[in-house]
């Protein structure tokens, strides 16, 4: 699962002052000692092999380092209970937009190590800067500079393209058209319908987090996703606002009646099963599913992919990618940001495209992809937008988390306990409220 409430305002708030503001430079890289680098990673859609090569690697260029690794599925509990002890790791790799919201709480609280310097480093073992490698657009963004200013406090890693994926060989044998705009894709539905297959699925909620942005971008463009990250409520009114929630309101109706049960961490698959066995026709997703799914996969299968329907003139797909930080309260910084450095190397690059995580650098080999994994990347060369952010970060409002407001309460749509209206008055007001409560 390659994608997934928040701590409390005031433990966080403890947790993360309780070293103090001052980080004893004494602890910091001795020139002729060996330095442990503790570094914490969320165990992913690209297994558990990736990130000991990477340490490997990174410790014949730098023989000074001694990186501890630990990775884990559930990364934010082994970080929790050691932040709530005073101990903080030196890097971490854990994305935003996940249900614990780890990392946007270490945001809201300013408690992120400034990367500015990171993109002036030379990349170890090569001789480039690491601004001269990585791909302009998954730097200056509102995820990796939170605060709305020029600085960077999370560094970009393993790029997804996003989309709605699909059984190729399904449509083929049911003479299916491939729909590109939102008319055509409920036509379909009747079609579908009609021979007991479903529209859509969802893996989680939270994999709704690369499909919305991308249903606003539709009906109001790149103007449109701006100002829902920036929590403006007013996407969601007048006569844009009644097309996108009808949008929305006939999708969920033809939504798979098993999505929701099945839409948690420990029954996901099943959800992405049903586009494998023809049960149902798209679910958002990104291409890391392939290999997820191989096992349940038949040879015969083949997967398609397409960015969302349009309404008028363009169509959208999320750029998602998953970031790298260091605490504030991190030990050993000048060695944490050599290694984040690293990552951006070419000899990274080849033991990424090994698990198939690909690197928003220029000098990433896709050719050494397989080419089913490659095509996914093509996407954007057809004609389709990039959307690339997330949501600005704000104060901790008691009882308000925005993941469960947007994305986890489309459950209760889907299942009729709550009305689109209701969802869509919902957000309006919880947009309002954090919209006072943006971080400057």
């Amino acid at each position: 699962m390659k994608k997934f409430k928040v701590f409390a305002t005031l433990l966080m708030s403890l947790a993360v002052f309780s070293c103090g503001s001052n980080t004893d430079t004494s602890k910091e890289a001795v020139k002729d000692e060996k330095v442990e680098l503790k570094f914490s990673a969320f165990e992913g859609g690209y297994g558990d092999k990736v990130w000991p090569e990477i340490v490997k690697a990174y410790e014949e260029v730098n023989p000074k380092a001694s990186v501890i690794l630990t990775q884990s599925k559930t990364i934010e509990d082994e970080l929790t209970s050691k932040i709530k002890g005073g101990q903080y790791p030196d890097v971490v790799m854990l994305a935003t937009g996940r249900k614990a919201g780890l990392t946007e709480n270490f945001i809201k609280e300013q408690a992120l190590e400034n990367l500015n310097d990171v993109l002036n480093r030379v990349v170890p073992g090569e001789q480039k800067k690491v601004s001269e490698k990585v791909e302009e657009g998954f730097i200056n963004n509102g995820v990796t500079k939170p605060y709305g200013n020029d600085d960077l406090y999370l560094m970009p890693i393993f790029y997804s393209t996003t989309g709605l994926f699909y059984n190729k060989t399904l449509f083929e044998k049911e003479g299916f058209t491939v729909p590109t705009t939102w008319d055509e894709f409920f036509m379909l539905a009747k079609k579908a319908k009609a021979k007991g297959i479903s529209l859509f699925t969802y893996a989680t909620p939270s994999y709704l987090d690369s499909f919305l942005p991308s249903a606003i971008a539709s009906v109001y463009g790149y103007e449109g996703v701006n100002k829902f990250y920036n929590f403006d409520s007013s996407i969601f009114k007048g006569e844009k606002g009644d097309k996108l929630f009808s949008i929305l309101k006939d999708l969920f109706a033809n939504t798979d009646k098993t999505t929701v049960s099945n839409a948690n961490a420990q029954n996901y698959r099943k959800n992405q099963q049903l586009i494998i066995d023809g049960k149902s026709l798209f679910i958002p997703n990104g291409f890391w599913v392939v290999d997820e799914m191989k096992d349940t996969t038949p040879d015969t299968m083949k997967w398609g992919m397409m960015a969302l329907p349009k309404l008028d003139k363009d169509r959208y797909a999320y750029s998602f990618f998953e970031q790298v930080w260091i605490p504030a309260n991190a030990e050993n910084k000048e060695v944490a940001k050599d290694f984040v450095a690293f990552l951006y190397s070419d000899k990274a690059a080849e033991i990424f495209a090994k698990y198939k995580a690909v690197q928003p650098i220029n000098s990433y080999p896709y050719d050494k992809l397989p080419k089913d994994t490659q095509l996914f990347f093509e996407l954007y060369k057809n004609g389709a937008k990039s959307i690339v952010g997330g949501f600005v970060p704000t104060e901790p409002v008691e009882g308000l988390t925005i993941q469960d407001e947007v994305y986890s309460s489309i459950d209760s749509v889907v299942n009729k306990t709550k009305s689109i209206d209701e969802y869509r008055n919902n957000l309006i007001k919880k947009f309002d409220i954090l919209r006072k409560h943006i971080i400057k």
